[in-house]
């Protein structure tokens, strides 16, 4: 677990706000998923700062109401990326996750599971070890990320 200083959520109308209270987060994004993430830009993030107020992770989600949620870690230190993948037999085919932003239909997750992800990330900093992480350079030419 990394050390932690602040989360902060950019939700899809742009708002900055704390995670503080875990449950409140999981009922606004999860449980009204599909009203939600109908808001703005349609996609969101989760910042993970050190005691240092240095971003040292980032937790891009991408949802679709049909598809459920992708979700894209990026290791700030490392400058490496991971994606999440749920079946890489439809990476070929993409999904609208985001106003004018597509990922392809393999790398969403059910919505269940994407969420214990978003947990293990707002408590460690750290991709969940219950998704199975790849890296960009598998997605075809044909997918998107």
């Amino acid at each position: 677990m990394i050390s932690k200083k602040k989360i902060f959520f950019m939700s899809p109308n742009g708002d900055n706000t704390d995670i503080d209270d875990i449950e409140k987060f999981k009922e606004e994004i999860i449980d009204d998923f599909s009203n939600y993430w109908m808001q703005g830009s349609g996609d969101g993030f989760i910042k993970f700062y050190d005691e240092n107020e240095y971003n040292i992770a980032t937790l891009m989600i991408g949802p679709n109401i049909q598809a459920g949620i992708y979700l894209h870690y990026i290791d700030e230190l490392q400058k490496k990326d991971l994606l999440s993948l749920y079946n890489a037999d439809e990476l070929n085919e993409v999904l609208e996750t985001a106003e004018e932003i597509y990922a392809s239909k393999g790398l969403f997750l059910p919505i269940d599971i994407a969420w214990q992800a978003i947990q293990y990330f707002i408590e460690t900093g750290l991709p969940s070890p219950i998704v199975n992480w790849v890296t960009p350079e598998i997605i075809p030419e044909d997918g998107n990320w």
